[in-house]
């Protein structure tokens, strides 16, 4: 099969959505949009920079604050990266300006594909989420942690292209007729441990180090499945699984902190009510007790609150 030079839109060029454009731009012509205008002149300077391992990469790629700097120019897939909150007013501005043939949603958190459907008709739309965890290093480069798994769904023939999309470049995709598994493993993963540095002040290596805040991780997990159990959702991988690979030290030293903290440090909404928020109120319909996940939730809105007060 001859090898196809794709045009790729990532809208969101944080730490994930950066790593992926340029894992990308090495085979096809990729272009981002963000609306943090420091964010776009510092990449339009000095490029995306990388880290991976031993490897480091520099991509000069077209980033613009607008989706209307793109208009009139067809893209074969739309990738976005950004938050949840966020998503609506993105997607808006991709259909109002865009010509796109795929879009592919890759956040934490639970939504319907069937909701974009008035947005995007006639589009091939999937779904991701993903056990990569990428930060960002004081020289402003993004650096992959752990490269983990990518799960995507959704539309049959658009996953199928997703996946021969993304697995040249070197990323573990998994393609999958109904990504809910993967969503829901990833949402009760990062319903705990995304809030986790926030609350402790620490990086990831406080499971390794700390049994007690491990048995916390583990018994907030146990919570998440019981309200997949009885959602009749079966997860695609066990979030403990990860915990444990933290723990024994299998993915090195995690000295980084994630977005949700980073967001938190810079005065900007958490995602606490996409994940753990999103996650008790499923508990509650399901009537399953989930203390632990209350708690935290509990813990990071009055932590923000104090926070924005000050």
């Amino acid at each position: 099969m001859a090898f196809v030079r794709n045009k790729i839109l990532v809208v969101g060029s944080g730490c994930l959505g950066s790593a992926l454009a340029v894992k990308l731009a090495a085979r096809h012509e990729v272009a981002c949009c963000d609306t943090d205008d420091g964010q776009v002149r510092a990449l339009t300077r000095q490029g995306i920079v990388c880290v991976d391992g031993r490897r480091r990469w520099t991509r000069r790629v077209r980033i613009e604050a607008r989706m209307s700097a793109y208009r009139g120019c067809p893209f074969d897939a739309v990738i976005f990266t950004v938050k949840c909150a966020d998503l609506p007013a993105a997607c808006a501005a991709v259909a109002k300006d865009g010509d796109v043939r795929r879009v592919l949603f890759l956040q934490n958190g639970v939504f319907s594909l069937e909701s974009f459907r008035d947005i995007f008709p006639g589009v091939e739309m999937c779904r991701a989420v993903t056990t990569m965890a990428v930060g960002r290093r004081g020289d402003g480069a993004v650096e992959i942690f752990f490269k983990g798994r990518l799960w995507i769904g959704g539309h049959p023939e658009g996953a199928q292209w997703f996946g021969r999309l993304f697995k040249p470049a070197g990323l573990d995709v998994a393609v999958t007729v109904d990504p809910r598994g993967a969503v829901w493993a990833k949402l009760i993963f990062s319903a705990i441990m995304n809030p986790l540095p926030i609350i402790l002040g620490r990086d990831y290596m406080s499971i390794h180090q700390d049994k007690d805040v491990y048995d916390l991780v583990v018994a907030a997990i146990a919570e998440g499945k019981a309200v997949a159990r009885a959602c009749r959702i079966r997860l695609a991988f066990d979030p403990v699984s990860i915990v444990n690979g933290i723990r024994s030290g299998k993915y090195g030293p995690l000295l980084h902190t994630g977005s949700m903290a980073a967001d938190f440090l810079q005065g900007q909404p958490s995602e606490i009510e996409y994940l753990t928020g999103a996650l008790t109120a499923e508990a509650r319909r399901q009537g399953v007790r989930t203390p632990v996940l209350d708690t935290v939730l509990v813990l990071i809105r009055g932590m923000e609150g104090a926070r924005d007060r000050t």
